[in-house]
Protein backbone atom coordinates (compact mmCIF):
# COMPACT_ATOMS: atom_id res chain seq x y z
CA UNK A 1 0.00 0.00 0.00
CA UNK A 2 2.79 2.27 1.02
CA UNK A 3 4.87 1.61 -1.95
CA UNK A 4 1.62 2.17 -4.23
CA UNK A 5 0.91 5.43 -2.56
CA UNK A 6 4.79 6.55 -3.55
CA UNK A 7 4.36 5.82 -6.97
CA UNK A 8 1.15 8.04 -7.00
CA UNK A 9 3.02 10.68 -5.61
CA UNK A 10 6.37 10.30 -7.87
CA UNK A 11 3.42 10.12 -11.03
CA UNK A 12 1.83 13.40 -9.89
CA UNK A 13 5.29 15.36 -9.26
CA UNK A 14 6.51 13.95 -12.84
CA UNK A 15 2.84 15.44 -14.21
CA UNK A 16 4.08 18.71 -16.92
CA UNK A 17 1.95 21.58 -15.65
CA UNK A 18 -0.87 22.77 -17.81
CA UNK A 19 -0.60 24.78 -20.31
CA UNK A 20 -1.19 28.32 -19.59
CA UNK A 21 -4.25 29.40 -21.36
CA UNK A 22 -4.16 31.30 -25.19
CA UNK A 23 -5.57 35.04 -24.96
CA UNK A 24 -5.71 37.51 -27.86
CA UNK A 25 -8.04 40.51 -29.08
CA UNK A 26 -10.54 39.85 -31.84
CA UNK A 27 -12.18 42.22 -34.00
CA UNK A 28 -15.63 41.91 -35.98
CA UNK A 29 -16.11 44.47 -39.39
CA UNK A 30 -18.80 42.95 -41.75
CA UNK A 31 -21.17 44.68 -43.63
CA UNK A 32 -18.58 46.83 -45.82
CA UNK A 33 -19.69 48.16 -48.95
CA UNK A 34 -18.17 47.12 -51.92
CA UNK A 35 -18.33 49.14 -55.15
CA UNK A 36 -18.81 47.58 -58.71
CA UNK A 37 -15.76 48.45 -61.00
CA UNK A 38 -16.20 51.36 -63.11
CA UNK A 39 -15.27 51.19 -66.73
CA UNK A 40 -15.04 54.80 -67.94
CA UNK A 41 -12.69 54.92 -64.80
CA UNK A 42 -10.73 51.88 -66.01
CA UNK A 43 -11.63 49.64 -63.04
CA UNK A 44 -11.40 46.34 -63.99
CA UNK A 45 -11.89 44.99 -60.35
CA UNK A 46 -14.62 45.37 -57.40
CA UNK A 47 -13.15 47.44 -54.28
CA UNK A 48 -14.04 47.59 -50.72
CA UNK A 49 -14.63 51.11 -49.06
CA UNK A 50 -10.96 51.69 -47.64
CA UNK A 51 -12.92 54.56 -45.36
CA UNK A 52 -15.21 52.30 -43.59
CA UNK A 53 -12.40 50.30 -42.31
CA UNK A 54 -10.48 52.98 -41.52
CA UNK A 55 -11.85 52.79 -37.32
CA UNK A 56 -10.72 49.03 -37.44
CA UNK A 57 -7.34 49.52 -38.99
CA UNK A 58 -6.78 52.39 -36.34
CA UNK A 59 -7.71 50.34 -33.54
CA UNK A 60 -5.96 47.15 -34.34
CA UNK A 61 -2.69 49.22 -34.96
CA UNK A 62 -3.35 50.59 -31.43
CA UNK A 63 -2.90 47.41 -29.77
CA UNK A 64 -0.32 45.96 -32.46
CA UNK A 65 1.92 49.26 -31.50
CA UNK A 66 1.46 49.03 -27.57
CA UNK A 67 0.83 45.64 -26.42
CA UNK A 68 2.46 41.90 -27.52
CA UNK A 69 -0.83 39.81 -27.65
CA UNK A 70 -2.55 37.86 -30.71
CA UNK A 71 -5.36 38.96 -32.65
CA UNK A 72 -8.25 38.00 -35.30
CA UNK A 73 -10.85 39.92 -37.44
CA UNK A 74 -13.87 38.10 -38.86
CA UNK A 75 -15.13 39.78 -41.41
CA UNK A 76 -17.13 39.00 -44.20
CA UNK A 77 -15.22 40.40 -47.38
CA UNK A 78 -13.12 38.39 -49.67
CA UNK A 79 -9.44 38.31 -48.80
CA UNK A 80 -8.35 40.10 -51.63
CA UNK A 81 -10.67 43.11 -51.19
CA UNK A 82 -9.38 43.31 -47.29
CA UNK A 83 -5.87 43.56 -48.21
CA UNK A 84 -6.13 46.03 -50.99
CA UNK A 85 -8.30 48.37 -48.65
CA UNK A 86 -6.25 48.03 -45.45
CA UNK A 87 -2.78 48.30 -47.80
CA UNK A 88 -4.58 51.29 -49.18
CA UNK A 89 -4.76 52.84 -45.86
CA UNK A 90 -1.93 51.68 -44.38
CA UNK A 91 0.00 53.37 -47.45
CA UNK A 92 -1.71 56.59 -46.59
CA UNK A 93 0.59 59.47 -45.53
CA UNK A 94 -0.72 60.14 -42.62
CA UNK A 95 -0.58 56.01 -41.57
CA UNK A 96 2.78 57.13 -39.73
CA UNK A 97 3.71 54.25 -37.11
CA UNK A 98 1.23 51.97 -38.28
CA UNK A 99 2.94 52.09 -42.35
CA UNK A 100 4.01 47.85 -42.76
CA UNK A 101 2.40 46.74 -39.68
CA UNK A 102 0.18 43.19 -39.91
CA UNK A 103 -2.28 43.97 -37.97
CA UNK A 104 -3.94 40.69 -37.62
CA UNK A 105 -2.80 37.51 -36.74
CA UNK A 106 -5.93 35.13 -37.75
CA UNK A 107 -8.88 36.52 -40.46
CA UNK A 108 -11.51 34.54 -40.32
CA UNK A 109 -15.30 34.46 -42.09
CA UNK A 110 -17.95 36.21 -40.14
CA UNK A 111 -20.77 34.40 -38.50
CA UNK A 112 -23.69 35.49 -40.19
CA UNK A 113 -24.02 33.29 -43.34
CA UNK A 114 -23.64 29.94 -40.89
CA UNK A 115 -26.24 31.29 -38.42
CA UNK A 116 -28.42 32.24 -41.08
CA UNK A 117 -27.61 28.70 -43.26
CA UNK A 118 -28.90 27.12 -39.96
CA UNK A 119 -31.82 28.23 -39.57
CA UNK A 120 -32.94 27.35 -42.79
CA UNK A 121 -31.74 24.24 -42.47
CA UNK A 122 -33.63 23.43 -39.35
CA UNK A 123 -37.15 24.59 -41.05
CA UNK A 124 -36.88 28.16 -39.73
CA UNK A 125 -36.84 30.22 -43.10
CA UNK A 126 -39.39 32.57 -42.23
CA UNK A 127 -36.72 33.47 -39.51
CA UNK A 128 -34.01 33.57 -41.86
CA UNK A 129 -35.98 35.76 -44.42
CA UNK A 130 -36.89 38.29 -41.95
CA UNK A 131 -33.26 38.76 -40.84
CA UNK A 132 -31.66 39.49 -44.38
CA UNK A 133 -34.52 41.83 -44.96
CA UNK A 134 -33.66 43.47 -41.96
CA UNK A 135 -30.90 45.56 -42.77
CA UNK A 136 -27.36 46.04 -42.05
CA UNK A 137 -28.09 46.84 -38.16
CA UNK A 138 -29.80 43.69 -37.27
CA UNK A 139 -27.28 41.35 -39.92
CA UNK A 140 -23.84 42.57 -38.44
CA UNK A 141 -25.62 42.12 -34.46
CA UNK A 142 -26.02 38.34 -36.22
CA UNK A 143 -22.40 38.46 -36.93
CA UNK A 144 -21.17 39.50 -33.59
CA UNK A 145 -22.92 37.66 -31.42
CA UNK A 146 -22.20 34.57 -33.54
CA UNK A 147 -18.30 35.26 -33.41
CA UNK A 148 -18.08 35.68 -29.66
CA UNK A 149 -18.13 31.73 -29.05
CA UNK A 150 -15.64 30.84 -31.92
CA UNK A 151 -12.57 32.92 -31.59
CA UNK A 152 -9.25 30.84 -31.54
CA UNK A 153 -7.90 32.08 -27.76
CA UNK A 154 -9.55 30.84 -25.06
CA UNK A 155 -9.91 34.15 -23.45
CA UNK A 156 -10.63 36.86 -26.01
CA UNK A 157 -11.26 40.08 -25.20
CA UNK A 158 -13.68 41.20 -28.46
CA UNK A 159 -13.38 45.02 -29.21
CA UNK A 160 -15.34 48.00 -31.10
CA UNK A 161 -13.64 48.73 -34.63
CA UNK A 162 -13.78 52.69 -32.24
CA UNK A 163 -12.05 51.52 -29.33
CA UNK A 164 -8.64 53.15 -29.05
CA UNK A 165 -5.84 51.28 -27.09
CA UNK A 166 -3.70 53.53 -24.83
CA UNK A 167 -0.44 52.15 -23.30
CA UNK A 168 -0.48 49.60 -20.34
CA UNK A 169 -0.59 46.02 -19.53
CA UNK A 170 -3.03 44.47 -21.56
CA UNK A 171 -1.52 41.26 -21.78
CA UNK A 172 -1.28 40.91 -18.18
CA UNK A 173 -5.00 42.00 -17.50
CA UNK A 174 -5.50 39.38 -19.97
CA UNK A 175 -3.59 36.23 -18.12
CA UNK A 176 -4.95 37.32 -15.27
CA UNK A 177 -8.77 37.62 -16.11
CA UNK A 178 -7.73 34.17 -17.89
CA UNK A 179 -6.26 32.67 -14.43
CA UNK A 180 -9.83 33.80 -12.37
CA UNK A 181 -11.31 30.44 -11.17
CA UNK A 182 -14.41 29.78 -12.09
CA UNK A 183 -15.45 32.46 -13.84
CA UNK A 184 -18.64 33.60 -16.35
CA UNK A 185 -19.03 32.93 -19.99
CA UNK A 186 -19.07 36.41 -20.82
CA UNK A 187 -17.72 39.58 -19.04
CA UNK A 188 -19.00 42.86 -19.91
CA UNK A 189 -20.08 46.18 -18.10
CA UNK A 190 -23.66 45.95 -17.32
CA UNK A 191 -26.36 48.93 -17.27
CA UNK A 192 -28.00 48.73 -13.86
CA UNK A 193 -31.25 47.14 -12.89
CA UNK A 194 -32.80 46.49 -9.41
CA UNK A 195 -34.99 43.83 -11.52
CA UNK A 196 -32.23 41.37 -12.57
CA UNK A 197 -30.08 42.18 -8.68
CA UNK A 198 -27.73 44.34 -10.51
CA UNK A 199 -28.50 47.04 -8.59
CA UNK A 200 -26.20 50.40 -8.36
CA UNK A 201 -25.79 49.27 -4.60
CA UNK A 202 -23.57 46.33 -6.50
CA UNK A 203 -22.04 48.29 -8.62
CA UNK A 204 -20.69 50.37 -5.85
CA UNK A 205 -19.59 47.62 -3.60
CA UNK A 206 -17.93 46.66 -6.79
CA UNK A 207 -15.54 49.86 -7.46
CA UNK A 208 -14.86 50.20 -3.84
CA UNK A 209 -13.73 46.43 -3.75
CA UNK A 210 -11.27 47.40 -6.47
CA UNK A 211 -10.07 50.15 -5.23
CA UNK A 212 -9.06 48.90 -1.84
CA UNK A 213 -7.49 45.89 -3.36
CA UNK A 214 -5.41 48.20 -5.49
CA UNK A 215 -4.29 49.94 -2.61
CA UNK A 216 -3.44 47.00 -0.69
CA UNK A 217 -1.68 45.60 -3.58
CA UNK A 218 0.26 49.06 -4.02
CA UNK A 219 1.24 48.40 -0.60
CA UNK A 220 3.12 45.32 -1.42
CA UNK A 221 6.10 45.75 -2.86
CA UNK A 222 6.96 44.33 -6.92
CA UNK A 223 3.56 43.62 -7.29
CA UNK A 224 1.76 44.81 -10.91
CA UNK A 225 -1.58 46.33 -10.09
CA UNK A 226 -4.07 45.41 -12.85
CA UNK A 227 -7.20 47.27 -12.89
CA UNK A 228 -9.37 45.11 -14.96
CA UNK A 229 -8.92 41.37 -12.90
CA UNK A 230 -9.25 43.26 -9.65
CA UNK A 231 -12.71 44.64 -10.57
CA UNK A 232 -13.92 41.24 -12.34
CA UNK A 233 -12.42 39.29 -9.15
CA UNK A 234 -14.47 42.23 -7.15
CA UNK A 235 -17.95 41.31 -9.39
CA UNK A 236 -17.91 37.70 -9.03
CA UNK A 237 -17.32 38.20 -5.18
CA UNK A 238 -20.67 41.13 -5.05
CA UNK A 239 -22.58 40.85 -8.30
CA UNK A 240 -22.65 37.20 -8.94
CA UNK A 241 -23.27 36.13 -12.69
CA UNK A 242 -26.55 36.47 -14.30
CA UNK A 243 -28.11 34.94 -17.42
CA UNK A 244 -30.59 38.32 -17.39
CA UNK A 245 -30.01 41.41 -17.71
CA UNK A 246 -30.44 45.19 -19.12
CA UNK A 247 -28.19 45.77 -21.24
CA UNK A 248 -24.10 45.84 -21.42
CA UNK A 249 -21.66 47.91 -22.66
CA UNK A 250 -20.89 46.27 -25.87
CA UNK A 251 -17.55 47.84 -26.87
CA UNK A 252 -15.68 45.56 -24.93
CA UNK A 253 -16.53 41.90 -24.29
CA UNK A 254 -14.35 39.33 -22.68
CA UNK A 255 -15.24 35.40 -23.48
CA UNK A 256 -13.63 32.59 -22.25
CA UNK A 257 -14.14 29.56 -24.34
CA UNK A 258 -12.95 26.87 -21.71
CA UNK A 259 -16.89 27.06 -20.12
CA UNK A 260 -19.24 24.84 -21.29
CA UNK A 261 -21.66 27.50 -20.94
CA UNK A 262 -20.26 30.11 -23.90
CA UNK A 263 -21.75 28.37 -26.92
CA UNK A 264 -25.48 27.69 -24.94
CA UNK A 265 -25.69 31.14 -24.04
CA UNK A 266 -24.56 32.52 -27.38
CA UNK A 267 -26.85 30.29 -29.41
CA UNK A 268 -29.66 31.71 -27.06
CA UNK A 269 -28.51 35.08 -27.58
CA UNK A 270 -28.98 34.52 -30.96
CA UNK A 271 -32.32 32.52 -30.77
CA UNK A 272 -33.70 35.56 -28.69
CA UNK A 273 -32.78 37.98 -30.96
CA UNK A 274 -34.23 36.44 -34.23
CA UNK A 275 -37.03 35.59 -32.68
CA UNK A 276 -37.96 38.92 -30.33
CA UNK A 277 -37.04 40.89 -33.60
CA UNK A 278 -39.87 40.01 -35.85
CA UNK A 279 -42.80 39.87 -32.74
CA UNK A 280 -41.40 43.34 -31.95
CA UNK A 281 -41.70 44.98 -34.99
CA UNK A 282 -45.44 43.40 -35.74
CA UNK A 283 -45.98 45.20 -32.26
CA UNK A 284 -44.46 48.63 -33.14
CA UNK A 285 -45.91 48.69 -36.79
CA UNK A 286 -49.27 46.27 -37.14
CA UNK A 287 -50.52 45.85 -40.29
CA UNK A 288 -53.06 48.15 -41.79
CA UNK A 289 -56.19 46.19 -43.08
CA UNK A 290 -59.74 47.87 -44.33
CA UNK A 291 -62.46 48.31 -42.09
CA UNK A 292 -65.91 47.32 -43.16
CA UNK A 293 -68.01 50.81 -42.83
CA UNK A 294 -65.72 53.77 -42.44
CA UNK A 295 -64.74 55.71 -45.22
CA UNK A 296 -61.46 55.08 -47.58
CA UNK A 297 -58.47 57.53 -46.33
CA UNK A 298 -55.75 58.64 -48.52
CA UNK A 299 -52.75 60.23 -46.65
CA UNK A 300 -50.50 62.11 -49.14
CA UNK A 301 -47.13 63.84 -48.18
CA UNK A 302 -47.29 67.47 -47.55
CA UNK A 303 -45.01 70.01 -49.70
CA UNK A 304 -43.73 73.28 -48.23
CA UNK A 305 -41.63 75.58 -50.26
CA UNK A 306 -41.15 72.68 -52.81
CA UNK A 307 -39.59 70.14 -50.69
CA UNK A 308 -40.37 67.13 -49.20
CA UNK A 309 -40.65 66.64 -45.49
CA UNK A 310 -38.41 64.09 -43.97
CA UNK A 311 -39.54 60.42 -44.20
CA UNK A 312 -42.09 59.49 -42.00
CA UNK A 313 -41.90 55.69 -39.72
CA UNK A 314 -45.29 53.90 -39.90
CA UNK A 315 -47.61 54.00 -37.09
CA UNK A 316 -46.98 56.72 -34.38
CA UNK A 317 -49.51 59.24 -34.06
CA UNK A 318 -47.24 61.71 -33.48
CA UNK A 319 -46.65 61.49 -37.47
CA UNK A 320 -49.99 62.07 -38.88
CA UNK A 321 -49.50 65.95 -37.92
CA UNK A 322 -47.37 66.23 -40.71
CA UNK A 323 -49.51 64.30 -42.93
CA UNK A 324 -52.57 66.01 -44.78
CA UNK A 325 -55.91 63.33 -44.85
CA UNK A 326 -58.10 63.49 -47.48
CA UNK A 327 -61.39 61.08 -47.32
CA UNK A 328 -63.82 59.92 -49.93
CA UNK A 329 -67.13 58.90 -49.54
Amino acid sequence: MLRHHLLVLVTALAAPPPPEPSVGVCWTRNRVDVREPKARRGEANRSADALELRNLVLSAGSVRLRHNVSSCLFTDLAAPLLAAAVGELLAAPGAGELRGLRLFDAVLPDGEAAFLAALEARGDGKLAAWARDAGTLVNSRLGRIYNLARAPFDVTLFLDDDTYACAGGLELSLRRLAGLRKGPALRAHPFSSPSTGISPAKLRDVAACAWRGAKDAAKRAGETVDGASLHAACADAHAKASLWCPGAQGGAILADRRTKGLGKFVDGWLETYVNVGPASRRASFPERRPVAGLPQVRRRRRVEGGRPRRPLRRGPVRARAALRVEIKQ
